[in-house]
């Protein structure tokens, strides 16, 4: 996130030191704006691929993400487009506000926002009314769900809601004998995906997410005495983080085209803003 969102700083000086440059030459008619803003996202290409290349090839490595190459390409083009929308996004603040601090301002102010309710931190439940609104129109939400769920997934879960049909191998994670499964990737379950390892849920965040009888029922476990506390559950970390997230594999490419109409609207918008909005006055 802060690898792309810092983008957005840097941009903000592109547009704002050079108004008065382009209301000049606008004014002899030297070329559309459109052009301007065509040659704008074009010379910004070399700069973020740069970026999303060195970053990757460090932080990829550093996180142990998944080494496949579909799980590889699908990240670097979400992180791409992430990185680009956060560049728009600070470009159509410089064009739209009288001068390049105010748009610096705003732009730093918004990454905030924007990092709090990507739903990372917070997912949708757990945000109340009316700052739901504010998880619903963060750019940064869309950029979070296209990226992370491929690193993550699974295609088995320990949920038995989750298990594939009747005929599909039943997996108890939590079962006698399952102190030795490591993850569900392994044989006999042979699952696939870079979330299959089993990791232990000692908060009992789950229990507070889907309900105390569900997780019972769904991972075959029974409260702790009377206290009615479930002992520590053991779940894929896809299971974990999905959950936790709210995230869904499926949802992938639809976030992913959502960051490519972000893009769309920012340009637009920036397109309007220097059509219509003149800063400098003489």
């Amino acid at each position: 996130f802060f690898c792309c969102a810092v983008q957005s700083v840097m941009a903000v000086k592109v547009i704002g030191d050079s108004k008065a440059v382009l209301y000049r030459e606008q004014s002899a008619g030297m070329y559309a704006r459109w052009v301007y803003l065509l040659a704008l996202s074009v010379a910004e290409l070399p700069w973020l691929l740069l970026v999303t290349g060195l970053q990757s090839i460090i932080f990829y490595q550093l996180a142990h993400l998944h080494a496949d190459a579909e799980y590889v390409v699908q990240y670097l083009v979400s992180l791409f487009l992430f990185a680009n929308m956060f560049v728009y996004w600070g470009q159509m603040l410089s064009a739209l506000l009288p001068t390049t601090q105010a748009a610096s301002l705003l732009a730093g102010a918004s990454m905030g926002m924007m990092n709090l309710y990507a739903g990372f931190f917070m997912p949708e439940s757990a945000i109340p009314w009316p700052w739901k609104l504010l998880f619903y129109i963060s750019p940064a939400r869309f950029g979070i769900k296209a990226t992370m769920p491929s690193q993550f997934y699974c295609s088995l879960s320990c949920f038995a809601d989750e298990q594939d049909g009747p005929e599909s191998m039943p997996i108890d994670c939590n079962g006698p004998g399952s102190e030795d499964i490591r993850s569900l990737a392994d044989a006999p379950f042979d699952g696939s995906g870079p979330g299959c390892a089993l990791m232990t849920d000692a908060t009992g965040v789950l229990g507070q997410r889907l309900g105390l009888e569900y997780v019972a029922k769904n991972l075959g476990v029974t409260p702790v005495g009377d206290s009615g506390r479930l002992p520590p559950l053991r779940v894929t970390v896809w299971d974990y983080w999905s959950i936790t997230t709210e995230s869904s594999y499926d949802d992938v490419w639809t976030y992913t085209f959502g960051l490519i109409g972000f893009l769309v609207a920012f340009r637009f918008i920036t397109l309007l803003a220097l059509t219509y909005l003149k800063h400098v006055k003489r």
